[in-house]
């Protein structure tokens, strides 16, 4: 599972988040968090304690269809409330996969422009900066995940056989 949360507002001074300095004006509407969990079914989500915690204190929106079945179309469109082939951030016919349009506003963006200060925290390689979704946050903190197996009886390193699988069936990228 991949979680992106995106925390826009006046952010708590965390120890291990770097601090910035906003210089605009500040924003007049309300703080805002949004947090995106990706590849997660929602009646599996309901069974989570912490989700329904999450749920019950904010705005949860359980009518929704994802704009793709994958991570990097889908959260364009999160970000920019437009479809795939209009924001750019795909599969192209190559199977390379392209970022967000420089011509598309991300949400982040528009906020920020509008004085609030921005931050994401990323987990997800197809949602950071590599796709242009570091674009309109003050601070963007990107640590990706990686699925492995255990570690092998040959060697001290774990082998990243589920994604490099996936990369040879097609289903996620180009082996890198």
């Amino acid at each position: 599972v991949a979680a992106v949360t995106v925390a826009v507002a006046w952010m708590p001074r965390l120890p291990l988040v770097p601090e910035w300095t906003n210089t605009r004006s500040p924003a007049s509407g309300p703080d805002i968090v949004m947090l995106v969990v990706d590849t997660l079914r929602r009646d599996f989500g309901e069974r989570m304690s912490a989700y329904r915690k999450i749920a019950a204190e904010g705005v949860a929106f359980r009518n929704t269809q994802a704009a793709s079945p994958w991570t990097t179309p889908s959260m364009g469109t999160l970000f920019t409330g437009r479809r795939p082939p209009e924001h750019g951030a795909q599969r192209l016919k190559d199977l390379r996969i392209s970022g967000l349009s420089p011509e598309t506003t991300t949400l982040a963006e528009r906020l920020r422009d509008g004085g609030y200060d921005t931050a994401a925290f990323v987990t997800s390689g197809r949602a950071g900066p590599r796709y242009g979704f570091d674009r309109g946050f003050d601070l963007f903190s990107h640590e990706q995940m990686v699925w492995s197996m255990p570690r092998s009886r040959s060697g001290p390193n774990a082998r990243p056989v589920l994604a490099r699988l996936l990369s040879v069936l097609g289903l996620q990228g180009r082996p890198a």
